[in-house]
């Protein structure tokens, strides 16, 4: 429901840079392809489910009931109504080319992207009842065995997933331990945390702010422009809170941050520390200044991304929130404990939790939070490995720079060590851990 290709690729597509009549006319195409392309996909759901590996009835419901939430009247789809402002972009173009143009999108939209949409629920909808396991991974043959190599890939790291449980297990203990001590030494720390309410600003306000009060803690960055959207109806009942789309690699300059006003919360600020300045938006567009070769695009290293802007939104956004110090450390402190949803994460997909176990796990820790124990059930399930990037891929840049911190001392420079975590981009985390000892062999003092 979250990744899949039905949620995704209109995102995508809508995103697709329209410059020259070209753009338009290879746009077009892939909306004329998209029966095909969804007709590849059937085929391999059709071999899951043949070898045992479908998704299991709860989830396919939730596949087939975004699926068509997107078969909107075709006028109001949002593929049709972004169209005209996306060819607005396009030089030389004449008002009647422009219509023309809005009309061939919407013939594809009502067409081929329908029917591609129409015959994807009929093969999945034909596959019911035969997928084989309710839970996780670890309820498949050889599944747990899948999970450690897709854990592994998942985060970059050649820990083992039991180490990585090791890790989330300190993290969690220490998070919680953190805010024990806080809220003994200011008796009115937890009311306070309870009735925080964050300062009324716009999303753009809030990008600012972290920007400038970012400045003595990383390396200056100019000439990165970005726009607000926010995320179609059709798609907020699945997508993530927010989310950062990747630029094209010729035009990195100009960013998208996608805002689900279903599922964002109140306090956006966190959020927008981690998917614009110093997160997401801030990393690729430092990283790509340096011009590094166009391979590199090609890679994708998804935990140092997440770890990335996890530890900056961790680290540093509560801090820079306008809160009290105590009140920043004790917010943070508890984010941490996404830590917990790593663990539960393994748990199903490796141990082989089942709902109850996942229920009394979120009992110890959570309390009575109705819904919730289901809900991230559903999720590890759906989306294995997805929350160790995010927890596990935090863990390790902070071991970074713990490292950093006691190797130089005195001499520690936090812009100065995010430069060097930065300018190398993306990278498998023993890969970067090399590199960090040889950086740190050369530092003089």
């Amino acid at each position: 429901p979250l990744f899949g290709v039905q949620s995704q690729l209109p995102v995508m597509l809508v995103e697709y840079t329209l410059r020259t009549p070209q753009d338009v006319e290879d746009y077009l195409a892939l909306l004329e392809d998209m029966p095909r392309y969804f007709g590849l996909a059937a085929q391999v759901a059709g071999q899951r489910a043949e070898a045992g590996l479908f998704m299991s009835d709860h989830t396919l419901d939730k596949v087939l009931q975004q699926a068509r939430a997107f078969l909107t009247p075709p006028e109001e789809n949002y593929m049709v109504t972004t169209f005209p402002a996306r060819i607005e972009a396009v030089e030389g173009l004449t008002g009647a080319e422009r219509q023309a143009y809005a009309g061939r999108n919407l013939e594809a939209v009502a067409g081929p992207v329908y029917q591609a949409y129409a015959q994807l629920l009929d093969a999945l909808e034909a596959l019911r009842g035969s997928g084989r396991n309710e839970g996780g991974l670890a309820g498949l043959p050889a599944g747990r065995q899948y999970y450690e190599l897709l854990a592994q890939a998942a985060v970059g790291t050649d820990r083992t997933v039991p180490q990585m449980q090791q890790t989330l297990q300190s993290m969690a203990a220490g998070s919680l331990a953190r805010m024990r001590r806080l809220a003994a030494a200011d008796e009115g720390l937890a009311g306070r945390y309870e009735r925080y309410q964050p300062a009324a600003a716009s999303p753009d306000e809030m990008l600012q702010d972290l920007k400038e009060k970012m400045a003595g803690d990383f390396p200056a960055l100019e000439g990165a422009a970005y726009v607000l959207k926010t995320v179609d109806p059709a798609l907020q009942q699945t997508l993530s809170p927010a989310f950062y789309m990747v630029p094209p690699l010729d035009d990195y300059e100009n960013n998208t941050i996608y805002i689900n006003p279903a599922s964002a919360g109140r306090d956006l600020y966190p959020t927008l520390a981690h998917e614009g300045w110093p997160g997401h938006l801030y990393q690729s567009v430092y990283f790509r200044a340096q011009q590094p070769s166009p391979l590199r695009g090609a890679l994708g290293f998804s935990g140092y991304d997440e770890g990335w802007a996890t530890y900056v939104e961790l680290e540093y956004a509560y801090a820079y929130s306008g809160r009290d110090e105590a009140l920043a450390a004790f917010s943070a402190a508890n984010e941490a404990a996404l830590a917990l949803y790593g663990l539960v994460d393994i748990g199903v997909n490796y141990d082989g939790w089942g709902r109850e176990q996942t229920a009394a796990f979120v009992e110890e820790y959570f309390g009575g939070q109705p819904g919730l124990a289901d809900w991230l059930f559903d999720v590890v399930v759906e989306e294995p490995a997805d929350y160790l990037k995010y927890a596990v891929g935090y863990a390790e840049f902070l071991g970074l720079r713990v490292q950093a911190q006691e190797a130089l001392g005195a001499a520690y420079d936090p812009a100065a060590f995010h430069a060097f975590v930065l300018g190398g981009g993306p990278m498998p985390f023993p890969v970067l851990q090399g590199r960090l000892n040889e950086w740190l062999a050369g530092q003089t003092f």
